[in-house]
């Protein structure tokens, strides 16, 4: 069944997102077919389309928050989601730093040019994966003291999904405005959440690997971090030094807030975290890639206040997406 929603994207696309897939037959779009899919780029600047995309997309948001029984998220925010199993290789300690980031210059001052952004996170963990139920703790302490904070209320909220399923994974999908594949790129072979996060028209921040690296066609992907090649000659000629780059990096100050944060604000003891993570040299590169992944948040936020640019890059990814094929790709690698 999981096989079949890569190779029919037709069906899945139909089947996930009635609305989105529905407008777009009637534009006279067929996804399975690559000449009319490359139609979508005549859309570009119409702006009777682009306002109908972000309606659909507006009223998905609203039937998700309905769904988890949120009142007092913005569904006008930048939807911001991170789905995937809590794994140190999945980064989304990496995420929540840049959040926490965020949440420490909103602090210094609350004018700063910034969307507002609502950052989602579902996914399962091992029980017995010590790193991975700290980092929940940590996302979820982090939560707490941010959105019970008057003076960000407007800009920054986190959504923390429990009991995450295939059910709740295509609401949020269908009303996610940016996807994130953060994983260090030497351990990701094939994000195939990023096609169907594209197949839901969403914008997409990832690292420069798996599929990024695998379908060759023009894309808008915002990219980041070292390519598989890059990471693999600094692991293996040991070019990294944790502590070194701790201190040339905004994690600093961020690890510093955290660490001295009041208890009443932030109930969590985040050293164990920074310990450990000296203590095995990052060897998932957070520390390394934080101020790289901040610059592409400030960038994303910009881009979703120009409608234009924003479904443009959603119409560059949706037919790049179409490009993979998970029949041909299995077919090509048994030849080969």
């Amino acid at each position: 069944m999981i096989f079949q929603i890569y190779i029919d994207t037709k069906k899945y696309f139909s089947n996930s997102n009635k609305n989105l897939s529905s407008f777009l037959k009637n534009e006279g779009i067929d996804i399975s077919n690559v000449d009319s899919l490359k139609l979508l780029y005549n859309y570009g600047e119409d702006k009777e389309f682009i306002s109908k995309i972000e309606r659909i997309k507006f009223d998905n948001k609203k039937l998700l928050l309905q769904k988890l029984n949120l009142s007092n998220i913005n569904p006008y925010s930048i939807f911001d989601m991170n789905l995937a199993i809590f794994h140190e290789n999945k980064r989304q300690l990496l995420k929540a730093l840049q959040i926490a980031w965020l949440y420490y210059a909103l602090k210094d001052n609350v004018n700063i040019k910034l969307a507002p952004i609502t950052f989602f996170f579902a996914g399962k963990a091992n029980a017995d994966y010590y790193m991975a139920k700290e980092i929940i703790k940590f996302i979820n302490h982090l939560k707490d003291m941010i959105n019970k904070d008057t003076l960000v209320k407007d800009k920054l909220k986190i959504v923390f999904v429990e009991d995450y399923n295939l059910n709740k994974a295509r609401n949020l999908l269908k009303a996610s405005d940016v996807f994130n594949n953060l994983t260090l790129s030497i351990y990701d072979n094939s994000s195939f959440e990023i096609l169907n996060a594209c197949f839901n028209f969403s914008n997409i921040i990832s690292s420069r690997s798996g599929i990024i690296k695998n379908i060759k066609k023009k894309n808008a992907i915002y990219t980041f971090a070292d390519t598989v090649e890059e990471v693999y000659e600094i692991k293996n000629k040991n070019l990294y030094n944790a502590l070194e780059t701790y201190y040339q990096n905004p994690l600093k100050d961020v690890v510093d807030n955290l660490i001295n944060e009041r208890n009443k604000n932030f109930n969590y003891d985040f050293k164990i975290i920074y310990k450990q993570l000296l203590k095995y040299n990052d060897s998932f590169f957070i520390f390394k890639d934080l101020y790289e992944l901040i610059k592409v948040g400030l960038r994303v936020s910009d881009d979703y206040l120009n409608s234009k640019k924003w479904v443009s890059n959603e119409i560059e990814n949706f037919v790049w997406a179409n490009e993979y094929n998970l029949e041909n790709n299995f077919i090509d690698k048994i030849r080969h």
